[in-house]
């Protein structure tokens, strides 16, 4: 008979079955077979041994639990001689890859009448064949029967339909499958674990694989000796470090039970787990009946004595961030506490690793990351400062590559393409990643090289003329007959012609477009996508980005099994259906790390630390929903079918999750545990229990408090003390300005965003593909209100009927020549523009009579008597308002006006800071001086200005009832002109520097550093 082993959490399970081995074998382990469940701890037992026998040993075999199912499966295909030898003959079957086991099951589905997945396309049928695969693998595994899944009874309130379609779909599709696989002599994980369970249930299956049985109730009786031939050459086998385990699993383990030599070590702290307490039934079952009816002793733990391993509890510290970028700090700190600078801590740890071997700690140290999401970041961070090997051994998701960013590019540059035109956004997108825009190299015949920069140069050169074309759909034949980017990439760039700029940007469209076009199979795909990834990694930056070498290797990998799967010509009639095809197929895929898992700091997943000790452990992202993660919804077996079928649900990888991350605890000497708190992220209920414990233990609460992160930065430092000198160049730029209202209000508001905007001319990069903007907006209420009023100038009165009737014409005109077809969100923003203008256009008939139209979108100058200094405005439009016969200027706003507006202040004003305290604007009296300089004969008396919200349907004059017993003409030539005067000799004095103005304000001067957009600038 076997025996149960149990062993603390804090005894090291490694040494635990090394001193075993040791004190069994001597130094001849070749005759002791041990089984973890992952190949990783075998590493550490030859380790283990050799650091512990310091000699020469013939080391014992060491499976993981996949490498010891596969191995008693073989032996079913055992051929008579071989019997007679007492030899294993290995089984013929290959495991089945993914892609391939989904294109066999959507052959089997083609074929099964009224299956729910019968009409799907390939494309359509990838993401339930993925599931489809995933639930057959467990039903398998778990070793249900055909006439479990047929019998299913969950009660009446489950719907008939999708009951039938569990029942008999399922049950069609899954034995289909299994008849496919054994015509092409494949197998699954599953299957091999259900032939190892078979072998000990002694199971016929000569006539195939579909021979899967629940086991039946004479479970450790095995006939014909089926194991024995290779089990027998083992006199030891140890079970070590399992938890949870599957259907076929516990067939084979319960039979082992009952052998000879056979030991299953186990780790517990006096804890009630579900897998250990059916274990102990097990073993009472022996007890009943033993392997060939003969009455044996029940199989009890043999529970190693406290004293043997003296328990300490570990040192745990909490760590409270805010997002991953601070856990990844918090984690950085606690590795280098205590030092001045990441430089002074790298110096000092590498003096004193020089000195003492320091890497050994190291390796006695474990980063757990149960998410992936921290990886880069981790290794950007914290590894590059730490002077010391370290070891990646988890899963990264290729999604988070950014060469699965660039065929996520490919795939949303087709599905928005309408004929052959490409959508701008995504256009530019392709040609802005990294590993397109830095190209360094074309050879086309003997057209010259071009150098990364010159790419860079081409692409920004596309960028700026597109974006201002603004033009949603291009064709790419279209673009390269632009000539205006080729000149202005020319120009930037000397000695390079537009010519050969035209050039590489063909060539780039032939590359990564073009090359495209005429792909109908996955293996077209996937040889496009191989060259077009092996030239830019040829001829790009792209190798020298970090772990590029692992992302390309694994989508090369990729590539090459896509080209050799079952579908590889399967015929597709759009490309986009086949780069959905490919995306969802390399979604899943995971990057592996190669590196040494015996040297340096370890990085692991939370289930590559499964039986291994470590003294300090760091664990990141102990929040609910990654530790434990979230309950995910079923479709096809959902949790009342599970349970009528007696398989794993939820709450049972919950437990775990929660018995690995509380033996890691525990076994560990100092656990750092890190965990972000946010309105939507609260910490990880396993932390809560260890809190509980801990105060329960030491009867205090509030004991183990957890450390806020904080980051040492100014997210808004001071600007105040920026203040930039007008060199001589700057003082010729400023003597050649024209001055517009709009300029000098940005000066009255702040000097130094005057500087950026109007001195160097910097703005905000345009984005025309995001949310349209109020600027956006009202750029075209002002276009469309141009077009309106212009043809009604001059004439003898403004005719309503005709602007509402050509409102709409004048629209779609408008929206049609800037984004092309109109849809989605540019559809809702001209029917609100209508709305507005319409609504505008009924207020202002029934507000103003008797009015005419003198001027629409006219440009004004006027001359300031400040050397050649002069003021210039565009003015929306000027009314004649015969009444009073009065001209008014007016200025659409398309939101609120409260802001804006001028008060007529008495006296002259002569800094800016006094400027800024009593003006709020300067455009309405700016636009009547520039109207009056140019119509002299009109008297200042007569001329007035407004502004006009087409949101509000309101008007502000700049004289009205309250102040019109002032002197316009007093006003504005004795008082405004001289205070802008002053304002202009402030601009142009090379005495006084651009400085920052950060005050707040009230008016529309105001603002402050909180919107700008030069803000950034400011800090440097």
């Amino acid at each position: 008979m076997g025996k149960i082993i149990e062993i603390p959490f804090s005894k090291n399970l490694i040494e635990f079955i090394t001193e075993r081995l040791i004190e069994q074998e001597g130094c001849d382990f070749s005759s002791a077979a041990v089984v973890f469940s992952h190949h990783r701890p075998g590493m550490y037992l030859h380790k283990s041994i050799a650091k512990s026998l310091k000699s020469p040993f013939f080391p014992p075999s060491i499976f993981s639990m996949d490498d010891f199912m596969l191995y008693l499966s073989a032996n079913r295909q055992r051929g008579r001689g071989a019997e007679e030898e007492g030899e294993c003959k290995i089984c013929p079957y290959n495991i089945v890859k993914p892609m391939d086991s989904i294109y066999l099951l959507f052959q089997v589905i083609s074929l099964l009448p009224d299956n729910p997945w019968k009409r799907f396309s390939l494309n359509q049928f990838i993401p339930w064949g993925l599931k489809l695969e995933q639930v057959i693998e467990e039903v398998d595994i778990e070793m249900k029967g055909d006439e479990e899944i047929q019998n299913i009874e969950i009660g009446e309130d489950w719907g008939a339909v999708s009951l039938d379609n569990i029942k008999n779909h399922l049950f069609l599709i899954r034995q289909g499958y299994h008849s496919l696989l054994q015509s092409y002599n494949l197998t699954t994980r599953a299957l091999t674990y259900c032939m190892a369970a078979n072998n000990v249930c002694n199971t016929d299956l000569s006539h195939g694989m579909d021979g899967i049985c629940s086991c039946p109730p004479s479970w450790g009786r095995v006939g014909d000796g089926i194991l024995e031939p290779c089990l027998s050459q083992f006199k030891h086998i140890y079970l070590a470090g399992l938890f949870a385990m599957t259907g076929s699993e516990k067939v084979v383990i319960r039979y082992l039970l009952g052998q000879p030599g056979v030991s299953i070590i186990r780790q517990n702290d006096g804890g009630k787990w579900t897998p250990f307490e059916e274990m102990d039934e097990w073993g009472e079952e022996g007890e009943a009946q033993g392997m060939e009816g003969e009455h044996v002793g029940a199989i009890l733990p043999e529970v190693l004595p406290p004293c043997s391993c003296p328990s300490v509890s570990p040192e745990i510290f909490l760590y409270r961030a805010f997002n991953t970028h601070s856990e990844v700090v918090a984690l950085r700190d606690a590795l280098m506490e205590g030092a001045g600078s990441r430089e002074q801590e790298a110096e000092r740890i590498i003096t004193e690793w020089e000195a003492t071997n320091y890497t050994k700690d190291y390796e006695k140290t474990a980063i757990v990351l149960p998410s992936s999401e921290a990886l880069i970041p981790l290794l950007s961070e914290v590894m590059t400062a730490l002077p010391v090997d370290y070891n990646i051994s988890m899963g990264y998701s290729v999604i988070r590559t950014p060469v699965y960013a660039l065929l996520d590019i490919f795939m949303r540059l087709y599905q928005n393409r309408i004929d052959n035109t490409y959508y701008l956004e995504d256009y530019l997108n392709l040609l802005m990643h990294p590993y397109i825009k830095n190209i360094r190299c074309f050879r086309t015949g003997t057209s010259p090289v071009s150098t990364t920069s010159q790419t860079r140069i081409l692409v920004h050169a596309v960028e700026d003329i597109l974006r201002k074309q603004e033009k949603r759909f291009l064709r790419l034949e279209d673009i390269e007959q632009n000539s205006k980017i080729f000149d202005a990439a020319s120009t930037m760039s000397s000695g390079v012609s537009p010519a050969e700029f035209m050039e590489l940007l063909i060539n780039i469209h032939n590359l990564c477009i073009r090359g495209m076009d005429k792909i109908t199979t996955l293996r077209q795909m996937a040889g496009f996508f191989e060259g077009v990834l092996t030239f830019l990694l040829n001829n790009s930056p792209a190798s020298h980005y970090p772990f590029s070498g692992e992302f390309f290797h694994k989508f090369f990998s990729f590539i090459d099994e896509i080209k050799d799967s079952m579908f590889n010509n399967h015929y597709f009639e759009k490309v986009e259906d086949l780069l959905e095809v490919f995306l969802y197929l390399v979604k899943g895929e995971q990057i592996y790390f190669e590196g040494s898992p015996l040297k340096g700091l370890q990085i692991l997943g939370l289930l590559e630390t499964r039986a291994l000790s470590f003294d300090k452990v760091f664990i990141l992202d102990v929040n609910e929903g990654v530790l434990p993660g979230i309950e995910s919804f079923d479709p096809i077996l959902p949790l009342p079918v599970r349970y009528a079928l007696n398989m794993p649900a939820y709450y049972q990888q919950e437990e775990i999750s929660r018995y690995h991350f509380h033996r890691l605890v525990s076994c560990s000497k100092e656990v750092h545990i890190i965990y972000q708190e946010t309105e939507s992220m609260r910490r990880s209920r396993f932390v809560e229990k260890l809190v509980w414990e801990r105060e329960k233990s030491c009867g205090k609460i509030g004991i183990m408090k957890a450390k806020p992160v904080t980051l040492n930065i100014s997210l808004a430092p001071s600007v105040r003390d920026v203040a930039i000198n007008k060199t001589p160049e700057i003082m010729e730029i400023l003597h050649n300005m024209k001055f517009s209202p709009t300029s000098l209000n940005t000066y009255l508001q702040c000097p130094t965003k005057f500087y950026f905007s109007k001195i160097l001319q910097l703005k905000e990069k345009e984005d025309i593909f995001e949310d349209i903007d109020a600027a956006e907006t009202g750029n075209i209420l002002h276009s469309v209100l141009e077009l309106l009023y212009k043809p009604l100038v001059n004439k003898d009165r403004i005719r309503y009927d005709y602007l509402k009737s050509n409102l709409r014409g004048v629209l779609d005109e408008i929206f049609r020549q800037k984004f092309g077809e109109v849809s989605g969100e540019q559809y809702l923003l001209r029917e609100m523009i209508f709305k507005r203008i319409n609504g505008y256009l009924e207020w202002e008939q029934g507000c103003f009579k008797d009015r005419r139209i003198v001027s629409v979108e006219n440009n004004w100058a006027f001359e300031l008597g400040i050397k050649d200094i002069g003021l210039k405005g565009k003015i929306d439009r000027i009314d004649y308002k015969g009444e009073t016969d009065e001209h008014i200027i007016i200025d659409y706003k398309s939101g609120d006006i409260t802001k804006y507006g001028c008060k007529c202040f008495n006296k002259i004003l002569v800094s800016r800071g006094e400027m800024k305290k009593e003006i709020n604007s300067l455009q309405l009296p700016c636009y009547v001086l520039l109207y009056q300089n140019a119509n002299q004969g009109i008297p200042l008396d007569k001329i007035n200005s407004s502004l006009r919200s087409l949101q509000c349907r309101k008007e502000k004059m700049l004289f009205h009832d309250k102040n019109k017993d002032i002197d316009r003409g007093t006003f504005l030539r004795d008082i405004f002109l001289p205070t802008l005067r002053n304002l202009i000799y402030e601009i142009i004095d090379p005495c006084i520097p651009f400085v920052v103005d950060s005050d707040e304000g009230g008016g529309s001067t105001s603002g402050g550093c909180k919107y700008c957009e030069f803000s950034v600038l400011c800090k440097k």
